[in-house]
């Protein structure tokens, strides 16, 4: 009787992998296909956002990796549609706040402007899960996109290395 839940479990397990969507690891804009479900004020406005998250500095910025893109892509792909459509709502609502909090748009912010920004943000509950959510998703979008894997980790491709040819020392 344990061999079928055994078998059961190793055949769910197999089902999940094969469910994982090959873009998630060691992705680029150029090789994620990418078609825009949301109108591109919306797409513009997110990538104002991650870049306040992840701003360009001796390393590129969340807009030259386009983490927007992914974000998007994972929220259509994983979450679903009718939770992109809530995200472009509240994405919407975020940056008028943000707009409002700092006087002038995201665009015409400074690397300065934005910090002090994101510190006046916190207290406000709804603007904070906005944020906190992109934030999750433009981490774990820079974490595995191909330029952070290849330039900040020992990242090799699998099978990685081999040397069929080597001495051994008795």
């Amino acid at each position: 009787m344990k061999r079928r839940s055994l078998i059961a479990g190793l055949s769910l397990g197999m089902i999940g992998l094969m469910a994982k969507p090959e873009w998630a690891y060691a992705w680029s804009s150029e090789k994620v296909k990418f078609t825009t479900l949301v109108p591109e004020n919306i797409e513009l406005q997110l990538a104002e956002i991650t870049e306040l998250i992840l701003p360009e500095t001796k390393s590129p910025g969340a807009k030259t990796l386009e983490i927007h893109k992914f974000i998007l892509k994972y929220i259509n792909d994983i979450i679903g549609k009718g939770e992109l459509n809530k995200m472009a709502e509240s994405i919407e609502s975020l940056n008028k706040n943000l707009t409002q909090i700092s006087g002038k748009p995201l665009q015409e912010l400074n690397l300065k402007e934005k910090e002090d920004l994101i510190s006046k943000i916190t207290g406000k509950t709804e603007i904070e899960y906005t944020l906190n959510f992109i934030k999750t998703l433009a981490i774990l979008a820079y974490t595995t996109s191909e330029y952070y894997l290849f330039n900040h980790t020992d990242y090799n491709m699998a099978p990685g290395f081999y040397n069929g040819c080597v001495k051994i020392k008795n």
